[in-house]
């Protein structure tokens, strides 16, 4: 009885001991595969304000380059193509036919921020700043001023910014949380807003993370602009009422 428990054991941990050894191999196996195909041809997608040829002009590298470092390695390839300041993710994978593909994700700005100076800038949602030049022709976001000291963002309003941005694109399905507003300013806590598609003034007040708020600002949008309002100003920091002067 007792050696029959002995027996047991001993075969289960034989048969852990070959799972665990066949496991390394596979890894070690696939891991020499990844790093030693030889690939024929390149493809990168997900490229928009980028092109292909900028990409590689910038990083100093031709395809026939990054053909080489992707057969040798494709985490060195996608470490490499990630050094680009407007690079987000890089993932290449092998194809069947000996083409390694590479989807390229690009930094999306959130903001286009006016600082002190009036320099404009995009950021995106970790506060680094994009080149306005280079982003401009591709986003078109309102202006967001009041959150920056000097060249330097202030933290605290980008991120209750960002939390007023998100709220109102939740309560509002037509459009994201930014489409309805050409300006927004931020001033000691408190927002305010112009509208896109008509010359009004959303005042909002100190901003806290408020669906009920974030609907009522969706609603009051679409009121100015389904009556079609000009040069109004909205006052919304009244809790039980909304005042039109």
């Amino acid at each position: 009885m007792g050696n029959g428990g002995v027996k047991t054991s001993f075969s289960v941990g034989i048969g852990l001991s070959i799972i665990v050894i066949l496991a390394i191999g596979v890894f070690f196996l696939s891991s020499r595969w990844k790093k030693s195909k030889t690939a024929s041809s390149i493809v990168i997608e997900g490229l928009y304000v980028l092109d292909e040829g900028t990409l590689l002009s910038e990083l100093h590298l031709t395809k026939e380059v990054i053909l080489k470092i992707g057969s040798v390695n494709l985490t060195h390839l996608e470490d490499t193509l990630m050094s680009h300041q407007f690079v987000h993710s890089a993932e290449a994978v092998f194809s069947e036919i000996g083409q390694i593909k590479v989807r390229i994700k690009e930094k999306v700005p959130e903001f286009l921020v006016s600082d002190n100076h009036n320099n404009l800038y995009y950021v995106d949602r970790t506060m680094q700043q994009l080149s306005y030049e280079r982003y401009s022709p591709y986003y078109d976001l309102p202006i967001v001023r009041g959150i920056t000291n000097d060249s330097t963002i202030d933290s605290l309003a980008f991120r209750k910014l960002l939390s007023f941005c998100d709220n109102v694109g939740s309560a509002d399905k037509e459009r994201s949380g930014l489409d309805g507003f050409s300006e927004i300013s931020y001033n000691n806590g408190g927002i305010s807003a112009l509208l896109a598609n008509t010359p009004c003034q959303i005042k909002i007040g100190t901003w806290v993370d408020d669906k009920k708020m974030a609907e009522k600002i969706a609603s009051a949008i679409k009121f100015v602009e389904k009556k079609q309002l000009t040069n109004k100003t909205i006052d919304l920091r009244w809790e039980q009422m909304v005042v039109v002067n």
